[in-house]
């Protein structure tokens, strides 16, 4: 038995099999050359010559493409770490985005010299009334959740921006690949205590 392949088709057509109409461009390949296709690796591919030898050849990814799909993991690996952190869902970024409106606004207020009053901050006012605290209390507690937060955003943001850069710093050479995959796999982001 010998194996018969279609350049047009890009298809095998065993020898013992057979088939009402067949491909006009077959060239014999045997069963050693065709054996070659079955042991290929996932970064491998091959074309098969006019003399019926199998040639192997590595798979070689755009240097675009590869650059793309680090960053892509880079920003999701950042995200990840930023979720160990907050609350994630659009309502919650709306509730975050709602408190730190109203400690600015009871800053105002207090850095203005008046007095704030409990109804015109319901976030804040909510928390002092569950945990028995005055909103003074609150608003110290958010202030240091804040300071917190920007430098864990920053260190964050600083290693998602620095992998991103050195990848696309990577030349298009046959190690861009791995190199990029150790930049990705390279890092050690924060994570809480």
């Amino acid at each position: 038995m010998h194996y018969r392949y279609s350049l047009l088709e890009k298809a095998f057509y065993p020898s013992d099999i057979e088939y009402k109409v067949l491909p006009s461009d077959l060239i014999d390949v045997s069963v050693d050359e065709f054996n070659k296709t079955l042991e290929l690796s996932d970064n491998e591919t091959f074309d098969v010559t006019s003399d019926g030898i199998v040639k192997v050849s590595l798979i070689v990814k755009a240097i675009k493409s590869i650059k793309s799909e680090g960053s892509a993991r880079i920003d999701s690996a950042a995200e990840r770490a930023r979720l160990k952190y907050i609350t994630t869902g659009s309502g919650q970024a709306l509730v975050y985005d709602l408190k730190r409106n109203e400690l600015l606004a009871y800053d105002k207020v207090i850095s203005d010299g008046g007095s704030p009053i409990a109804i015109n901050y319901p976030l804040m006012n909510e928390r002092a009334a569950r945990k028995g605290v005055t909103l003074d209390a609150v608003a110290t507690e958010w202030r240091a959740k804040v300071t917190e937060w920007i430098a864990i955003a920053a260190q964050i943001e600083g290693l998602r921006e620095g992998a991103k850069d050195a990848i696309d710093a990577v030349a298009d050479t046959p190690t861009a690949e791995s190199e990029i995959e150790f930049i990705v796999n390279g890092i050690t982001w924060p994570s809480p205590a």
